[in-house]
C-alpha cells in the first residue's frame, strides 16, 4: 500500500434521520507503468508552494525509493479544500480529507520533508539563480556514467 485517504461522507438526507457521518477510508496502491520505464537517477524539487496532485506525487515517489527530495517540506495540504466566507468579508477554508503514509503517518498540517533539505536562497534568486535547482543538476551530473569512446 502506497498511500491512504480518509475522509466524511456526508447524505444530509441520513443527518435528518439521525444517522452519523460516516468515515470512508481507501488505500491507493501505485505501481510502475507496464513496459519501459525511465531508469537514469531522478530528483523531485519540492517546497512550501508544493501542494495537492504534486503533493500527492511526492508522497508516493517518497515511499517508492525511486529517486531524491531535494528543497524544502511541501504545504502540507491535500489540495482538496472546502471553501466558506467569513464574518466581515474574509475567506476561510478547510481541509476535507485526511492523507497518510502507508505507515499512518500523516502530512497534512506539517507537509512531506525532504531527503536532503536547501532552502531557497534570497540573495540567489535576486541574481537570478535557484540554489535548489543547481544542487539537483550538480547532483545528477555527478551520477551521470561518462561515455567511453
Amino acid at each position: 500500500m502506497q498511500a491512504t485517504t480518509i475522509s466524511r461522507t456526508y447524505s444530509p438526507m441520513g443527518r435528518a434521520w439521525g444517522k452519523p457521518i460516516e468515515i470512508a477510508q481507501t488505500a491507493y496502491d501505485w505501481k510502475p507503468h507496464k513496459g519501459r520505464a525511465y531508469e537514469k537517477p531522478v530528483i523531485v524539487l519540492v517546497g512550501p508552494s508544493t501542494y495537492s496532485a504534486a503533493e500527492d506525487f511526492t508522497l508516493a515517489f517518497k515511499q517508492s525509493g525511486r529517486g531524491l527530495i531535494v528543497g524544502e517540506a511541501t504545504g502540507g495540504s491535500t489540495g482538496q479544500p472546502y471553501f466558506f466566507q467569513l464574518p466581515g468579508g474574509g475567506y476561510g477554508w478547510v481541509c476535507t480529507k485526511r492523507d497518510l503514509f502507508n505507515n499512518g503517518t500523516d502530512f497534512v498540517g506539517t507537509g512531506i520533508y525532504p531527503d536532503i533539505e536547501i532552502k531557497r536562497s534570497l540573495a540567489e534568486m535576486q541574481k537570478g539563480r535557484d540554489n535548489v535547482l543547481e544542487f539537483a543538476r550538480q547532483r545528477l551530473a555527478a551520477a551521470a556514467p561518462t561515455s567511453k569512446r
